[in-house]
């Protein structure tokens, strides 16, 4: 009897502490499931034109959206550019959209998307309205192709980026203004009035703080400003950083300008191109 119990004890050990086992097993796979999840939420999706380069696709069934020519820009429009991939513009980028083309009836408004195709009943009323709104479809591998970022675009670190679509965006502004000219807008940029008449100029983010923004920027095509900026993207392209490619970098660059030209950081000075620091 007692060999028995003692059997009987060592088969009921080794059944809890399977059991425990099994229970500790599944928690931790849980906990690396979860955290699987979590990393994929924190990261930004792809647009549709960094997946598929050169996509001409429109889905099936009514109504037919509209398919989006290529890019080819006049001198010095509006760039307001969406690069997360989709299809539809939401309530706010309508706005931008359509501020920019009121304030601005004898400028070229461009907007573009990395999707061939836009499928937005408002946004081609607006187009019948501001005559001045260019839908335009970018493509990526051309835009970047033969630029100063080529070997970077080539090498996958955008897309490997953990903000790819924010980064995406920050090179495109840069670039877009590099080779074209003309003023940048951020989507959520509302207008109330027309943009100054300068050459050049940035958008403060800070006053207080001496913080200037990317979001709003103006430059002449092929300034040294922007190439010193797109040269220095392509040493230093960082994408673990959400900001080191767009803001940091241009108050770098300003910082650089400003206390080189005279005057210093904020204090007043400025370049050959009437830049006022």
């Amino acid at each position: 009897p007692l060999n028995r119990s003692l059997g009987d004890y060592k088969v009921t050990m080794i059944r809890r502490i399977s059991q425990i086992l099994s229970v500790s097993f599944a928690f931790l796979l849980l906990l690396f499931i979860i955290h699987i999840l979590m990393q994929c939420q924190s990261r930004e999706s792809l647009p549709l034109s960094l997946s598929l380069p050169l996509p001409l696709y429109i889905p099936p069934g009514p109504p037919l959206p509209l398919t989006l020519p290529d890019l080819l820009p006049r001198p010095l429009p509006i760039w307001i550019v969406e690069t997360s991939g989709r299809s539809e513009l939401n309530p706010r980028e309508m706005c931008t959209l359509e501020s920019a083309a009121l304030h601005h009836p004898n400028t070229t408004i461009y907007l573009l998307l990395t999707s061939p195709y836009l499928n937005s009943q408002q946004a081609m009323e607006m187009m019948t309205k501001h005559k001045n709104i260019q839908l335009r479809y970018l493509d990526l591998d051309t835009l970047f192709s033969s630029s100063p970022l080529s070997q970077l675009w080539k090498s996958g670190k955008v897309h490997k980026s953990k903000w790819p679509v924010s980064h995406l965006s920050d090179l495109v502004r840069y670039l877009l203004l590099y080779e074209y000219g003309g003023v940048y807008l951020d989507t959520d940029v509302i207008l109330l009035r027309h943009l100054p008449p300068h050459a050049n100029f940035l958008g403060v983010e800070s006053w207080s703080l001496h913080r200037l923004g990317a979001g709003v920027i103006k430059f002449q095509p092929k300034h040294k400003i922007l190439r010193s900026i797109l040269d220095n993207l392509a040493s230093n392209f960082s994408g673990s950083s959400w900001g080191a490619n767009g803001p940091m970098v241009l108050d770098g660059e300003m910082h650089r300008v400003c206390e080189s030209e005279g005057g210093g950081w904020w204090r007043g000075g400025g370049d050959a191109d009437g830049w006022t620091c």
